[in-house]
């Protein structure tokens, strides 16, 4: 995958394909916020069927999408992306 900046905060990519930590952080960012799958896909512009295929690793989001889950999370692209902290040690 190949990232060229278009921006201050914008990202290019040829084909945006997330798994891992994506699932689950749109998952716990949804609920955090309060929205069910279909709030947050009408304030996003998709449907509730393509936000329930995200949260179960089975879609992939252009890169605009993704950016307007953010902004509708009120959250960065890359929190949606980034691996989640590790759990300190006892």
């Amino acid at each position: 995958m190949i990232f060229r900046a278009a921006s201050a905060h914008r990202l290019r990519v040829g084909a945006l394909r997330v798994s891992g930590s994506f699932p689950p952080n749109l998952l716990r960012f949804r609920r955090d916020a309060g929205l069910s799958q279909e709030q947050l896909a009408f304030r996003a512009g998709v449907t509730r069927n393509f936000v329930g295929g995200l949260e179960r690793g089975e879609q992939s989001p252009t890169l605009r999408t993704l950016d307007k889950l953010a902004e509708t999370l009120g959250v960065s692209p890359l929190d949606l992306l980034r691996d989640p902290p590790k759990p300190k040690p006892r």
